[in-house]
């Protein structure tokens, strides 16, 4: 922990490009099991696709009203309950607590995930404003990645750990309201965000269309 701190608050681009390898290696360790977690959410996320629960959800009111009720507060109690156990998952410590808190944290991702879904379907006339950010949430992430490591990071304006609790939200708000915006202006004139247009593009092993008709004759 502290030469991640030393690293990404205080060092060079190089030092944090290193750090980050390092934890890449330390991630790629655990991904035996942190794989099996992500595939399930992906078969997870298959099946509300191709069963019509996402296109169609008044089909499946039982469905969603028990993961808004049920699935979240049960979630919930779960974080809490991880969170009691070790505020704080380090990779490297194997014990009966440490197992514990892991292990509630994965149930509370999936319950809270589904939880959440069900949420955002019944707020989904209140949420079509940050639709666009959706349809370029690669771009939108790599953005992301790009403000805050120059903002935080010792290479950057090095406020790491130093903006107060107070403000990190307020930031984080704002940062993606900033990103709402410029992905509504995106694509009004082209059909993909930039990293979803390679991306297509790589898939499909040809040049996928950029612009959209009307700036294409404009």
């Amino acid at each position: 922990m502290h030469e991640q701190r030393q690293a990404y608050g205080a060092g060079t681009y190089a030092q944090a490009t290193a750090q980050r390898l390092h934890d890449l290696q330390n991630r790629l360790e655990v991904l035996i099991i942190n794989g099996t977690h992500v595939l399930g959410m992906f078969v997870l996320g298959t099946w509300f696709v191709r069963s019509g629960a996402i296109l169609q959800p008044e089909r499946y009111t039982r469905l969603f009203a028990w993961l808004r009720w049920g699935a979240w507060p049960l979630g919930l109690t779960a974080m809490l309950l991880s969170v009691h156990l070790a505020s704080w998952q380090d990779p490297s410590r194997i014990d009966v607590q440490a197992s514990s808190a892991y292990v509630l944290s994965v149930i509370a991702d999936l319950l809270m995930c589904l939880g959440y879904l069900a949420w955002g379907i019944r707020a989904a006339f209140a949420l079509t404003w940050a639709a666009p950010a959706g349809r370029m949430a690669l771009s939108n992430y790599l953005l992301q990645s790009v403000v805050c490591t120059l903002i935080f990071y010792g290479y950057g304006l090095g406020l790491f750990e130093r903006l107060p609790r107070v403000w990190q939200l307020p930031f984080a708000i704002v940062l993606f309201i900033f990103q709402v915006a410029l992905s509504q202006w995106w694509l009004q004139r082209f059909r993909f965000g930039p990293c979803e247009w390679l991306w297509r593009s790589f898939t499909y092993l040809h040049w996928a269309p950029l612009r959209t008709v009307a700036t294409t004759r404009h």
